[in-house]
């Protein structure tokens, strides 16, 4: 993966953790989403990963 690309899904995967981070911990339950997971499913949604 070039430094590019890894830098632009680290930029995604930050900007999606910070959204999903700014929801109440209803709102995360509600979509199924547990605080402590935020990060890893913003990287796995930055890199095309189903989650």
């Amino acid at each position: 993966m070039s430094i590019a690309r890894s830098f632009n899904t680290w930029r995604t995967a930050r900007r999606t953790a910070h959204q999903l981070s700014r929801l109440s911990n209803r709102e995360l339950a509600d979509v199924g989403i547990k605080r402590e997971a935020i990060y890893e499913i913003a990287l796995k949604s930055a890199r095309g990963n189903t989650i």
